[in-house]
């Protein structure tokens, strides 16, 4: 037997997550696992709910304070989310 194509496995399973649908909960689930490291303790204690829709990213926030600063550096934070999954998943966050 003899194979014509050869890939890592993490490429294949990364193929084969893309293809079953389970590829983009696998990355919304590591966005909120590093979320803590990316806006820190405290802005992330005031988050109550992260949810995922076409790219955009949707956070509730339990303190308008928080919510105001956390809008000013929402550009710093995709940017951070993206660099941290190594790749660009998320265009836009939206926080309410």
């Amino acid at each position: 037997m003899s194979y014509t194509s050869h890939q890592t496995i993490g490429t294949a399973l990364d193929a084969f997550f893309k293809k079953s649908g389970y590829y983009s909960h696998i990355k919304e689930a590591e966005i909120r696992e590093q979320w803590s490291s990316i806006v820190g303790t405290m802005f992330a204690k005031a988050t109550t709910n992260i949810a995922f829709k076409n790219k955009t990213m949707f956070v509730s926030v339990n303190s308008a304070a928080i919510k105001q600063e956390l809008f000013l550096n929402r550009t710093t934070i995709v940017y951070r989310i993206n660099e941290k999954i190594k790749e660009p998943y998320i265009k836009e966050i939206i926080f309410r």
